[in-house]
């Protein structure tokens, strides 16, 4: 009979034990299934920042496109102004006038104006010397 109870005894220590190994085993499960939903989640924002990554990139080899060719129209135009002065030139060389420039941003100089606003006798004096051509009127 000690034999039976032992046996008896030892099923109880062994159900226990299942029963605990299940506890974990059941925490563990739970646990798996949080990383997973976790994991889920995290390759759907994966996803999504490389989908916007990607066009990200797109919309920014259409712009250095853009650019490149915005670039090579500049030097085109750039080119065709430098050669149209030229020609400018060479016809006002031709017929003996002056060039003039023809950047936009160039301001007109008035000799008489600034001649006029100098206090200095002497200073006025070498400045007139120099533009006493405009100071008349004669080319500027």
């Amino acid at each position: 009979m000690s034999e039976a109870k032992n046996l008896i005894e030892e099923h109880e220590e062994l159900s226990q034990e299942v029963e605990s190994l299940k506890e974990l085993l059941d925490e563990a499960s739970s646990k798996i299934e949080e990383v997973t939903q976790v994991n889920e989640k995290l390759s759907d924002q994966v996803k999504a920042l490389t989908e916007e990554k990607e066009s990200a990139e797109s919309e920014l080899e259409a712009s250095e496109k853009s650019n490149e060719e915005l670039r090579e129209q500049v030097e085109a135009l750039t080119q065709e102004e430098q050669a149209l002065e030229k020609q400018v030139s060479e016809k006002l060389n031709e017929i003996g006038v002056d060039p003039v420039s023809l950047d936009s941003s160039a301001e007109e100089f008035d000799a008489r104006k600034e001649w006029a606003q100098i206090i200095d006798p002497i200073e006025k004096t070498k400045f007139y010397r120099q533009h006493k051509e405009q100071i008349l009127g004669g080319t500027k």
